[in-house]
């Protein structure tokens, strides 16, 4: 899909224990959304590389949501990303 957009996909991890996210959404009877949210996805499992080191040390921005927090593996590399932004 990324390459449907040209955009590229070689810093993309793959896990090949945990599937993908999968996010089921059940409206109710007042039209109101309830997420259920699988534990144990592939975004818990986001791990640390040598590669997203060096891209955090170049990115202009870096932009998360509370999903990669909900796990500690992607938790702890999303912080360990933080603490290598430089400092503006």
């Amino acid at each position: 899909m990324l390459k449907k957009f040209t955009v590229p996909d070689q810093y993309v991890q793959i896990d090949p224990v945990y599937p993908t996210g999968m996010i089921l959404v059940k409206v109710g009877h007042e039209g109101r959304p309830d997420y259920h949210i699988e534990p144990d996805l592939a975004f818990d499992h986001i791990g640390l590389t040598d590669e997203t080191l060096h891209l955090v040390k170049e990115a202009d921005c870096i932009c998360f949501g509370t999903l990669v927090q909900r796990h500690e593996m992607s938790r702890n590399t999303l912080v360990k990303l933080l603490e290598e932004i430089p400092a503006l």
